[in-house]
């Protein structure tokens, strides 16, 4: 599963701690227990669109504890809007599969 999350254009970038969020992800699921694990670095990646998004990649588990997880990094503190998952296969192309969007509750 890919994490998507949008990227603020460079020059909305206030101070460095406009990408704290990407720390605050990596430390979330560096803590993960269970069968849910990291399966690659996070990266830039462009959508067709051209709009950049940070993507973290996470595998291990069935569908519903994937999403779980991806649900749970939408409501860590400051984490932008906007975040979905796409359910993918280890070899398919980034950014495609099954949009699944993840609204905090």
């Amino acid at each position: 599963m890919e994490i998507h999350v949008s990227l603020p254009a460079s020059e909305q970038l206030e101070s460095p701690d406009d990408l704290a969020w990407i720390e605050i992800i990596e430390e979330h699921l560096a803590t993960l227990t269970g069968p849910v694990e990291v399966i690659d670095d996070g990266e830039v990646w462009y959508t067709e669109a051209g709009e950049a998004e940070y993507l973290f990649f996470i595998g291990g588990a069935s569908k519903a504890e994937l999403i779980r997880v991806a649900q749970d990094v939408s409501r860590l503190a400051q984490v932008p809007s906007g975040i979905y998952a796409t359910i993918n296969t280890p070899d398919g192309k980034m950014g495609t599969g099954r949009r699944i969007e993840l609204a905090p509750s």
